[in-house]
């Protein structure tokens, strides 16, 4: 885990979530889609968060990923204040949590939020710099309704398991050579919103994504803009596709799709506009 960090335009917020037990973690997933209505309206009157997942790494971890704008610290006071039942609600199952309700707890749950970071290695935005609001307001100038109808736009949530402990600080090292393909990369399939890559406990990398579906189509893209980062992150990798990756499409979805984990619960701002939206509506 590390210290609190932050991030003046936009960041990248993985939380470690310890369940109390497997049976408060599987309460936890029973008790998501109820939340998740309360959850999105008030994340969007907060305004400050592109997206949001939970997820389980197993019966007794979950995470909760989120991109958002601006301070950190401000992003978490914002959480507390304005999605504080939500966020009781979530931490209920949690190990050691902070004081609740974290509406009247703030400092507390900054406290707590930053013990539990997880910083990224690296990470990839699609329009850097660009607000929930800066979007949302062009959207509406241009008459788009911001809603989830007829768009396919998914999160990707890959977990990788390592060789070793060398191997996660292997990947640290190639820090700058993979910071490269994943910008020309993800610029180049064109689908991707963001992107970032996390280590994970026992010794595992999670590489995190939202992206414009299908999802074959998608990991196609990734397998011939992105192969040389998965043919280096494959050799630290337990029992990776066969590479080059660009050469072996077909089994790299096939790998992908075996290590990707479903969303608990998902939350988009602006869920109907494809990345290629938002950079039009930017380009006026």
């Amino acid at each position: 885990m590390s210290r609190l960090i932050s991030n003046s335009v936009q960041g990248h917020l993985t939380l470690a979530l310890p369940m109390q037990s497997p049976a408060a973690g599987q309460a936890l997933r029973d008790k998501v889609p109820g939340v998740m209505p309360a959850f999105s309206k008030a994340a969007d009157a907060a305004g400050t968060l592109h997206y949001c997942r939970l997820i389980a790494l197993d019966e007794t971890m979950f995470l909760f990923i989120a991109e958002y704008d601006g301070e950190l610290e401000a992003i978490l006071r914002g959480m507390a204040s304005q999605l504080g039942p939500a966020m009781d609600n979530i931490l209920l199952h949690v190990e050691a949590p902070p004081p609740m309700p974290v509406a009247r707890n703030q400092d507390a749950f900054v406290e707590w939020a930053g013990e539990n970071q997880i910083s990224p290695f690296m990470a990839y935005e699609s329009y850097s710099g660009v607000t929930v609001q800066e979007i949302k307001s062009r959207a509406a100038e241009a008459g788009i309704a911001l809603d989830d109808s007829g768009v396919q736009q998914r999160p990707l949530l890959v977990i990788m398991p390592m060789k070793s402990r060398l191997a996660v600080a292997a990947v640290r090292m190639a820090f700058s050579v993979l910071q490269r393909y994943l910008q020309k990369g993800g610029d180049e399939v064109g689908t991707v919103h963001f992107a970032h890559l996390v280590p994970l406990p026992n010794n595992q990398i999670g590489f995190f994504t939202i992206y414009d579906g299908p999802f074959d189509k998608y990991a196609q893209d990734f397998a011939e803009k992105l192969g040389p980062a998965f043919d280096l992150l494959f050799k630290f990798i337990i029992d990776p596709a066969p590479t080059p990756t660009a050469k072996n499409a077909a089994a790299f979805t096939k790998w992908v799709e075996a290590h990707d984990l479903p969303p608990i619960g998902f939350y988009s701002a602006y869920p109907s506009l494809q990345v290629q939206d938002v950079r039009e509506l930017l380009a006026y």
